[in-house]
Formats: C-alpha cells, sequence, structure tokens
C-alpha cells in the first residue's frame, strides 16, 4: 500500500538544516536530499558556527559527490557598504558549486543577479511572501522558490502551490517564530539586535504579561512538528520539506532526518514512537501542529526540566558511512581515444582518454582495469558494476585509466546551472500631490480608525492612510487605503473587487500603502498607486531601486541608519513619528489562541461571528479592533491591537519622536515623512503634532525613541 501511495505522488525534497560539518555528515548518511548552511557571515542564524572557507569548499565538495543539494543561507537585511562584500562571497560559492541562495534582501538578490544571472536564488521565509502574486514578482526578480511562512494552514498552501509560478518550500519541523519572518523587529527595539540582521537574542521566550490571559509565557510557541501529517503535505504538491535547526547538534540532525526520511519514503504519517523519539531529541513541552490545522489553543510551550533532561543534545559524532553505488563502463577501440562511462543512477558523465595502442603482446585486462577503478577512497563512491568493452590487443597505461577515473567524477558532480530570464525594469509615471503649506515634503500618518483622526490632523497631512474598510466610509481627499499586512490567495478576489471599487469611486489616481510585492502588483492592477510601507525592510539603496520598480515611494526600515536616507532620494520616506510594529502574530495572543474571545472566535486568523454577545471580562473591543497590552518584566507595556481578522500586532512601548529635530531632518533628501498613530487619543494625537509644528523637545525623554 505504501509503495503503491509513493508511486502515485513525487516526493517532495527533504531539507535539512547544517550549522556545522558534523552537522552536515549528519544529514547525508541520514538520508536529506539537500541541506541548507551558512556561509560564516550574512544568514540569519549567527549564533550558530556556520562554515569556515576551508570547510565550506569542503562542505560544496561533499554536497555534490553525494548529489545532495547545497543552499546557503545569505538572508539577513544588509547595509549599503556590505554589499561590496556579499558580492563577493557569491561569488566564492558561485565557483565552489553552492547549489542556490537562500535570500531576503532583495538589494543582495539584485547584486547578485546581475554579477551571476544563472545562480539559483530563494526566497527566504525573512521576505514575508505568501501569495502567489508575491510569487510571481519573485520570479521576475530571478528567484525559482519561496520559503512560505510557518503559519499557513495545509489548505493555502495546496492553493499557493496550484497558483504560484515558483516552487515552494515550508517547514515541517522545529522552533516558530511567534511573528511572522520578516515582520518582527522585537529584539531590536528591546535590545538592539536585529532578528532581521540576524541576531535574534529571542525576547519572545522571556516571561511577560496580558490582561486576561494566565500563561506567563505568552509569545513562546512549542516546536512545530507535523510529521502527523505527511501523506496530505505530500498530496499538496509543495516542492520542499524544511527542518528548522542550524544551531543543533548532529545527533539532533540525525535523529529528526531518519524519522522524516521514512515517512517520505514510506507515505505515511509518524506513529507515537516516532512522536516520542522526536521530542526527546529536542521539545517544548510537546510539540504543535497548530497553524496546519487552524487549531490555536494549545501552541504555548516552554522547556522543561523534564525536556533537558531527555535531550539527546551532544557532542557525538556521526559517522558517514553511506556510499554511492558506481556503475562504470571501459570502451577501447583501437586507433580511438579511450572512452569511460560513469553512473550513479541519477547522474551520467562520459570522459575521454589517451589513444587506444595495439598491444598483442600485452593488451589491458579486465581485471586490471577494474582494480583500478575501484580506487574510489576519499569520495562518497564505490564500484557497483564494470563492464569492459576492449578489443583483444587494446591497450591504454594504467595511469590513464586513473586520469580518467578522476576526471570521470569530477564531470558527475560538476554543477549545471540554468538562468531565469531578467525582467525589464517598470516605469512609474504618477505626480504625487503638492505638499501643503509650501512644505518641500509631503507628511504622512496611517491611523486605524476614520473616528481616531483628528482635524488637526487632517490640516496637518498631505495624505492619511485607513484600512480599507476605514477608507471606504469617506470621500474626503486626504484619506487613502492602506492593506493589512498580508494577503493571503483566499481573500484576493474578494479584495480585488473592493480596490477595483474604491479606484472608481475615486475617479482619479488615489495611492495605497502596501506592504509586499504580491500586494503592489494588486494594487496596480485595480489602477491605484502603491506605497510601499516600512514592512519591506529596505536597509540599503539597492532594495529600494528594486522595490521602487513596484511602488511609487517606499519607506526606508526603522532598523537602518538614518544615514541610508541619504541615498535612496525623493522616492524614499522614513517613519519619524509613532510606535513602531514590533510583531506581527497569526495567533490571537489577546484571547490566549481563542480561550477567551470576546466574540468566540478561533483564536488565530479567521474571521469570527461579531453578532455573538461579547463576554464578560473579555478583552477591549469595539467591533473591530480588539486592544490590549504585553507587559515585560520591567512593567514596560506594549500597546497590543487585535485586527478583523484575528491576527494581532504587538507595537513598541515608546513611540518615536523627533519633533526638537526637524530642522536637521528636512534636509535629508527623502520626499516623505510618515507618522503612525495607533493607541493615541485625540489629546495625545494633537499634542504630538504641535511638537513636530513647533518644533518641542519631548515632555520625557524617558518614554520616547530616537532614530539614529
Amino acid at each position: 500500500m505504501a509503495n503503491d501511495y509513493k508511486n502515485k505522488l513525487v516526493l517532495p525534497e527533504l531539507l535539512a538544516p547544517a550549522g556545522n560539518p558534523d552537522a552536515l555528515e549528519a544529514a547525508i548518511e541520514a538520508g536529506a536530499d539537500a541541506v541548507y548552511f551558512g556561509a560564516g557571515s550574512f544568514n540569519a542564524r549567527m549564533r550558530a558556527k556556520n562554515f569556515s572557507s576551508e570547510d565550506l569548499t569542503n562542505a560544496l565538495k561533499l554536497c555534490a559527490q553525494y548529489g545532495v543539494k547545497s543552499y546557503i543561507t545569505v538572508n539577513t537585511r544588509l547595509r549599503d557598504g556590505e554589499l561590496a562584500e556579499v558580492k563577493n562571497l557569491a561569488g566564492e560559492l558561485y565557483d565552489a558549486g553552492a547549489d542556490a541562495l537562500i535570500i531576503a534582501d532583495m538589494g543582495v538578490a539584485k547584486v547578485i543577479r546581475d554579477t551571476y544571472p544563472d545562480f539559483e536564488l530563494h526566497a527566504s521565509t525573512q521576505v514575508s511572501g505568501h501569495n502567489a502574486a508575491d510569487g510571481a514578482v519573485l520570479r521576475e526578480l530571478g528567484f525559482s522558490r519561496m520559503v512560505c511562512p510557518r503559519e499557513m494552514s495545509l489548505e493555502e498552501i495546496s492553493r499557493l502551490v496550484k497558483e504560484s509560478p515558483v516552487e515552494i518550500e515550508m517547514f515541517v519541523h522545529g522552533a516558530h517564530c511567534v511573528s511572522f519572518s520578516g515582520q518582527c523587529m522585537m529584539s531590536f527595539a528591546m535590545g538592539g539586535r536585529s532578528g532581521n540582521r540576524g541576531m535574534c537574542a529571542q525576547p519572545c521566550r522571556l516571561h511577560f504579561k496580558i490582561e486576561g490571559v494566565k500563561n506567563q509565557y505568552p509569545l513562546s510557541l512549542k516546536d512545530m512538528s507535523l510529521a502527523g501529517s505527511i501523506p496530505e503535505i505530500i498530496e499538496s504538491g509543495v516542492s520542499s520539506l524544511k527542518i528548522e535547526g542550524r544551531q543543533k547538534s548532529a545527533r539532533y540532525v540525525h535523529g529528526v532526518i531518519s524519522v522524516y526520511r521514512q515517512l517520505l519514503d514510506e507515505g505515511r504519517r509518524a506513529t507515537p514512537d516516532e512522536i516520542r523519539k522526536l521530542e526527546e531529541l529536542f521539545s517544548r513541552d510537546g510539540f504543535t501542529d497548530g497553524y496546519l490545522k487552524k487549531s490555536y489553543r494549545s501552541m504555548l510551550g516552554v522547556r522543561k526540566e523534564s525536556d533537558v533532561l531527555s535531550d539527546r543534545e551532544n557532542t557525538e559524532k556521526i559517522s558517514l558511512t553511506k556510499r554511492i553505488p558506481l556503475e562504470a563502463k571501459l570502451t577501447l577501440k583501437v586507433g580511438a581515444p579511450a572512452v569511460l562511462t560513469v553512473t550513479d543512477g541519477k547522474r551520467c558523465a562520459e570522459v575521454t582518454g589517451d589513444e587506444v595502442l595495439s598491444e598483442p603482446e600485452r593488451p589491458l585486462s579486465k581485471e586490471a582495469a577494474e582494480k583500478n577503478m575501484s580506487r574510489l577512497g576519499g569520495t562518497a563512491f564505490v564500484l557497483d558494476k564494470f563492464e569492459f568493452d576492449a578489443e583483444k590487443e587494446g591497450f591504454v597505461t594504467l595511469s590513464c585509466i586513473n586520469r580518467m577515473r578522476r576526471e570521470a567524477i569530477d564531470a558527475l558532480c560538476e554543477k549545471k546551472r540554468e538562468g531565469l530570464p531578467v525582467q525589464n525594469e517598470e516605469k512609474n509615471e504618477y505626480s504625487a500631490p503638492v505638499p501643503k503649506k509650501d512644505r518641500r515634503k509631503l507628511y504622512t500618518a496611517e491611523f486605524l480608525r476614520l473616528s481616531d483622526v483628528t482635524e488637526k490632523a487632517k490640516e496637518f497631512f498631505d495624505i492619511i492612510y485607513l484600512p480599507l474598510d476605514e477608507a471606504e466610509k469617506t470621500t474626503e481627499k486626504v484619506f487613502a487605503p492602506a492593506l493589512y499586512p498580508l494577503t493571503f490567495d483566499g481573500e484576493k478576489e474578494e479584495l480585488k473587487k473592493r480596490l477595483e471599487a474604491y479606484a472608481t469611486n475615486r475617479g482619479e489616481k488615489c495611492e495605497i500603502l502596501v506592504n509586499g510585492l504580491g500586494q503592489a502588483h494588486l494594487a496596480k492592477e485595480c489602477g491605484l498607486v502603491p506605497i510601499g510601507s516600512f514592512r519591506f525592510n529596505v536597509t540599503n539603496k539597492e532594495a529600494a531601486k528594486v522595490i521602487l520598480r513596484y511602488t511609487e515611494n517606499v519607506c526606508i526600515s526603522p532598523e537602518a541608519p538614518m544615514g541610508l536616507l541619504k541615498d535612496t532620494g525623493e522616492k524614499s520616506s522614513a517613519v519619524i513619528y509613532g510606535r513602531i510594529p514590533l510583531m506581527h502574530t497569526q495567533r490571537c495572543m489577546l484571547s490566549n489562541g481563542g480561550a477567551s474571545c470576546a466574540f468566540g472566535g478561533a483564536g488565530g486568523r479567521v474571521y469570527p461571528a461579531k453578532n455573538k454577545k461579547m463576554r464578560d471580562g473579555a478583552v477591549n473591543c469595539d467591533g473591530k479592533f480588539c486592544l490590549g497590552a504585553l507587559s515585560d518584566r520591567k512593567n514596560a507595556s506594549f500597546p497590543m491591537v487585535g485586527l478583523p481578522d484575528c491576527t494581532n500586532i504587538i507595537y513598541n512601548s515608546v513611540p518615536i519622536y523627533m519633533g526638537d529635530k526637524m530642522g536637521e531632518i528636512e534636509k535629508l533628501p527623502t520626499g516623505r515623512f510618515h507618522f503612525i498613530f495607533t493607541v493615541e487619543s485625540p489629546a495625545e494625537c494633537d499634542r504630538a503634532l504641535e511638537g513636530y509644528e513647533k518644533r518641542l523637545a519631548p515632555r520625557d525623554p524617558a518614554k520616547i525613541k530616537r532614530l539614529k
């Protein structure tokens, strides 16, 4: 039965973590189809051992011999001064035979694409690509694969696979980020260590309090394990199954990959014994498959003492004993070059040697030739079958056979690359509104509700972005729509109808604030002008150039230094006031996964039945946005907003304030300054605007954040 199942479906690639050389050998021994690891810098696991230059060369050679794909992580956001170094690194990896690079930064992708157009690129989950439109734009930019968010359900993944023009890779085992990847600035805000720069301090694993939620670790999720859903995952058609764990030991890698290898080969779900084995290797009070099944209640977990005691992580080395059977055929025709053909069942190579001589007195025997062909020590191969096709008097030297053997192995492992066509750059022809009051810059803002916008704000700002359902309530020209952070394929058609209707009703070109490449593409289709939010995570001018192919303007990441604004010019903007969103979570933390939902919702990204009576003691909710706060050990309070789709946004405990620095800031060549209003009262909003008008110093410097 299992074999019949396997034959009907194409098995996805099993992709293993390899944070060090020992883990790499363990992954190969356990049966991984591909591995991913860092090259020492510019990767999202800077705390992993990663690989030195010498280790890297050996690792890529080892992968090539075993036919295991090698994907190198270059998935952090870079500064302009680092682009030359990453270009050199890409060159080394290209020459050494890496199969693909995993990229998060569009500027990095552009630099590598311009220099090595046939180097395969995979879009990291840090890109936040999650719909088919994202995939289409990424393909235009040279990517062949997109790593989808851990938060997607099986239904959503299946749909994405069918509609996306690029391969889809998904996580199936390992640690969860509580925030959508690429949408987390918590570590940067709390300690200056940016997760987008590979230095996440994992503040989500710390003690916090949320009113109405009893759990003391409300952001700490259990590890993911989808071992119980392997048949359904295979059926989805996804291209690659990724195991998280580049900071884990070789023992962990070998154990986890061994289990998933067997499950894939047999097309079945894990047994209770196999789940226990995975838990013993590493878990946080068990596992969860909550996102895959849209079941959000029991997802929280921390490392218990029993978990630590059963943890098998150690320095024990896993010996690489696996060898690949090799078939070889040596053809000797007098007067023609000797020909050696080799195959490992998947790859084939043919090389030629010296001219075959006629030596009736000492012809080359099959036994002598086979003995030399068997000398494959130091390689991944073992001679399994040897065919000798020679004329009686045919002769070549044994040194010739040795040389052909080495060349044949090299040819068998040689990297074959194919590039994607290059997309021409798009041109934007939109003329932005003229700034008010003879200002040289446009001042823009985001508000959550139309009712929060004061008259002073309408006078102060050139454009005010509101969530689409709020923007639809007004015809005042100062307002424009903003999309929520993510748009999944199942939401696209309804959203498209609404955007087309909005554009028609405005009767003129209208801006819309977008958060990703797919949203920008959709906005243009609907006749709106996309403006890129800070969620594009632009930290270098090359990345800005790429995003500006698809948007009229792009906001520079709040994690980037202010100096970047000197290089990006008038098509860029900067957040100069407001609480920065630090996390966007799929699970509703305010209701503890639905346990205390005001409307009896499911506790995650689904639309609840909002006609139900609110429960007594439920979190503050006005029927659209649920409000709460996250408190840390120092009693800093981080406002939380539950969006209408039941996802949560956690904002910084203090707002950016630069009112008294505007004389300096206005000299920057950036074209726009952006404000974010979240939980401010109307009076607090007007007071903040007065501070910027009059260039006032902050009332309490300890309660604001400065840009640097």
